[in-house]
This record gives C-alpha cells, sequence and structure tokens, in this order.
C-alpha cells in the first residue's frame, strides 16, 4: 500500500513505473512473487476496498477488532485465497480479522432470519409498513402490491418482490428491517 504527500504524484503508478518497469525488476528479484501495488489509506475500510479491487464487498460491517464482509460468490474464491492467505494477508495490513461471507449465504441467512422474525407474536409487525431509511415511494410500492405490514413483507417469497415491486431488492430492505428490529430491542 503506497501513498504520496504530491497531489501531483501518483503513487501507484510511480512505483509499477512506465509498463511495469520498476516493478518487474523487483518482482524478478523476489522469484517472480506476485505483487500488488495499491492506494494507501488510513480508513481501514477504504485501505479493505483498495485491497480487494476489483472485487467489491457488498456488505461490510466495520468493529473494533475485525471486519465483516459479503461478497459476490464468485469474488469470493479471490478474497480467500488459497488456503485463506488473501484474508489472512489483509487483515494483517489492516490490523484486524477478516470474515468474509459468500452473498448466497448471506441472504438464505436473511431469509430465515426474516421468517423467523415472522413467526413471532409481536404485534408492531402487523401495523402498516414503515421502514426507517426508505423513501415513502418505495413504501408506497410495496403496499400497493399487497405488503401493507412487516409481517407481510417477512412472509414473502425474495424472488416474488421485484417482479411485484420492480426495482426493490427484498434482501437491502430484509437488512434494514432487521436492524431496525435489533435498535428497538437494544
Amino acid at each position: 500500500a503506497v501513498r504520496s504527500y504530491d497531489p501531483k504524484v501518483d503513487p501507484v503508478g510511480t512505483c509499477v513505473g512506465v509498463r511495469g518497469t520498476r516493478i518487474k525488476n523487483i518482482i524478478r528479484e523476489l522469484n517472480n512473487e506476485k505483487i500488488d501495488v495499491v492506494p494507501f489509506s488510513d480508513d481501514p475500510v477504504q485501505l479493505l476496498q483498495n485491497l480487494l479491487s476489483p472485487a467489491e464487498p457488498r456488505k461490510i460491517k466495520n468493529f473494533d477488532d475485525r471486519i465483516w464482509m459479503v461478497v459476490m460468490d464468485e469474488d469470493y474464491p479471490t478474497v480467500i485465497g488459497k488456503k485463506g492467505m488473501n484474508a489472512r494477508l489483509i487483515g494483517q495490513m489492516i490490523g484486524k480479522e477478516i470474515d468474509v461471507q459468500k452473498i448466497s449465504e448471506y441472504q438464505k441467512l436473511l431469509t430465515i432470519q426474516m421468517a423467523e422474525l415472522a413467526d413471532s407474536s409481536e404485534t408492531a409487525f402487523d401495523d402498516r409498513l414503515k421502514i426507517e431509511g426508505v423513501s415513502g415511494l418505495i413504501i408506497e410500492s410495496l403496499v400497493s402490491a399487497g405488503y401493507d405490514t412487516l409481517r407481510k413483507f417477512m412472509v414473502a417469497q425474495p424472488a416474488e418482490i421485484p417482479t411485484k415491486v420492480p426495482g426493490v431488492n427484498y434482501y437491502d430492505l430484509a437488512d434494514k428491517i432487521l436492524e431496525q428490529t435489533r435498535k428497538k430491542k437494544g
């Protein structure tokens, strides 16, 4: 991870050199060991994103001692690396443990959590649909599609939401609902 305090200097380009001439010499000296040169950031989440590029985490949560993230299934092997080496190296650079989850696993977990929540006897789930941080237009689209309460949304099949309400992602809304519910309990 490299940075420059001079805004006129591209730190990655300077280290790599024209057509990789500078970095090739270093790679050769290290017996053809692969080297990634990325922009440095003091922010651990931004540094993580720089280190993972071109893979993009879909969700990141930053805790005191670790960072948890969700990545696309096809990016998972690259992020983890052979025998977990990439994740360990990234963790060392950031100074935190890295937990990586495939998006398919995360979506299954969200679906299960929503179903469990819908089975609860919480009466507030039968009130008119309201999700913090979601625009009124999306809420009205959900209500007109028949999801006028949280419970009705929670028991819906994830695949049916986008067909009935175009542009709405079930998993993003489910995540917000679960977060909203945790805040109320805590």
